[in-house]
């Protein structure tokens, strides 16, 4: 007797994958990660290895197991692999290339020569898995242009994730730009499936659905908290991933370590440069250790062993950071726009002390919890990634069509 597997299968087209390291690759590699659970085998369609900030080799144990297919891509970063550079360095040079110099010449952004790779090996890959639903997260929006091209070419629904507010934020490059990459928008959440998105203030049209990030609760279940070196009574604030010189709201918050006694700030990943310049100007090294990037099966236990967690965010969206910060547990000292979705997240969850926007206010604030000692909060939920795999597994049942023997 033949047995039929019950297990449906999603092809999951993601140029950020590991080995790449930072907070870029976690959505999908959790989502991969736990949708078996829930009935749907990931089959990863990713690029071959590129020049990037950051590997972390450790998070392909994560989908250990996994079928990933890696295609050939004609963009910079695979370009300057081949050439022999693994490793680009957080600067202004390196920001206005990537952002602004590719993306002007490259439309919807820098990964456009990926496609017609991306398209051969998907085509490989159809034909031998012949997957139920096709799922593509951006940045890169190019990831959205492949499921397009592939749900006209293969008729397979496509789920269309959106993580970032492409087109309304701040990386494009000209007003031109911004109306034919909303018009690529608009054109990609129409034609999917199902759109979902991270945050409400995404414009996808009521049709969209919201699965915002999270963190993984086994990562912190099963972590002890890491001791790091410390004078006695002194007060932990650890920051992780990267640190760019953006907003009055970090040069306030340096500027007060100074006036605060026993207190260390711990940067865990990149910083920008001018950064590092404002600490050694306001002679801050005794006060702000960098521990440069670190894998992040490390982040939890770094997390678990601070008395406070530093998030300074001055975009209008939020960063992935915050969540693990939840995850965490721990008290989060908190700095973002008013109207961002980062403060919305935050004024949703009790224990976030949102820090003023002075110097002298911070350093009250900061005498204050280290009076208080260490505190815990706890995390909603609905952001666990177990969670919200279940969820996406959800909508991925309602959009597929019924195939014999499933």
């Amino acid at each position: 007797m033949k047995l039929i597997s019950t297990m449906k299968r999603l092809l999951m087209v993601t140029y950020y994958f590991p080995p790449l390291g930072m907070s870029g690759v976690l959505r999908p590699v959790k989502f991969a990660k736990y949708l078996p659970r829930f009935g749907w085998e990931p089959i990863i369609l990713t690029v071959k290895d590129i020049a990037y900030y950051a590997t972390d080799e450790e998070l392909l144990k994560e989908v250990d197991g996994l079928k990933v297919f890696r295609s050939e891509s004609l963009d910079f970063a695979r370009i300057l692999y081949i050439l022999g550079k693994r490793r680009f360095t957080l600067s202004k040079n390196t920001e206005i290339l990537g952002r602004y110099t590719f993306n002007f010449f490259f439309i919807p952004d820098a990964r456009l020569p990926w496609v017609p790779f991306a398209l051969s090996t998907a085509s490989k890959v159809i034909k031998s898995y012949h997957p139920d639903a096709v799922y593509t997260v951006s940045p890169p929006f190019t990831a959205h242009l492949i499921g397009l091209l592939i749900k006209e070419m293969y008729k397979i629904p496509w789920v269309a994730d959106f993580t970032d507010h492409w087109a309304t934020g701040h990386r494009t490059p000209s007003p031109i730009h911004y109306r034919i990459n909303r018009w690529f928008r608009n054109l990609f959440a129409t034609k999917c499936d199902l759109p979902v998105k991270v945050y409400q203030s995404i414009p996808l049209g009521s049709r969209a659905v919201i699965i915002e990030h999270g963190y993984d609760d086994e990562e912190f279940s099963n972590t002890e908290p890491l001791n790091l070196e410390r004078d006695d009574n002194e007060y932990l604030i650890v920051y992780t991933g990267v640190l760019q010189d953006k907003g009055e709201g970090v040069w306030n918050f340096l500027r007060a370590l100074k006036s605060v006694e026993k207190i260390r700030l711990v940067i865990a990943g990149e910083a920008g440069e001018g950064v590092r310049e404002f600490i050694q100007k306001e002679d801050l090294s005794d006060r702000v250790d960098f521990l440069g990037y670190i894998p992040h099966r490390n982040i939890p236990s770094l997390l678990k062993g601070a008395d406070a967690l530093w998030f300074v965010f001055p975009y209008e969206d939020a960063s992935m950071k915050l969540y693990e910060y939840l995850g965490a547990g721990k008290v989060i000292l908190f700095q973002a726009p008013p109207w961002s979705e980062a403060t919305r997240i935050a004024r949703s969850v009790e224990g976030i002390v949102f820090l003023p926007n002075s110097t002298e206010k911070i350093v009250k604030v900061l005498r204050e919890l280290r009076e208080i000692g260490n505190q815990n909060i706890k995390p909603p939920i609905t952001f666990s990634r177990v969670y919200q795999a279940q969820v996406l597994a959800r909508y991925l049942d309602s959009i597929i069509r019924p195939k014999d023997g499933r």
